[in-house]
């Protein structure tokens, strides 16, 4: 099953982000991912590349807020 449009977006942001040129991207879809372009990564081949990103020093941004725990009366979901 292919990766969604949001995944596709990632891939390039995660190039971006760790500094490749376009042929050590490409260089390392071919070799990790076993593909030519990041439309025709499929769920396993996504992952190996995010883990290959992480490896190269891109992390996805994380929520910064306080994190107040469960709070008595606060629903995590509507009823």
């Amino acid at each position: 099953m292919p990766i969604n449009k949001k995944q596709i977006a990632l891939t390039h942001i995660a190039k971006a982000k760790a500094n490749l040129t376009d042929a050590e991207y490409r260089t390392a879809l071919v070799e990790i991912a076993g593909v030519t372009s990041s439309t025709e990564l499929d769920q396993s081949g996504f992952t190996a590349m995010m883990g290959f990103f992480e490896y190269m020093g891109f992390a996805p941004l994380t929520a910064n807020g306080a994190d107040y725990g469960r709070r008595s009366g606060m629903n995590a979901w509507p009823a």
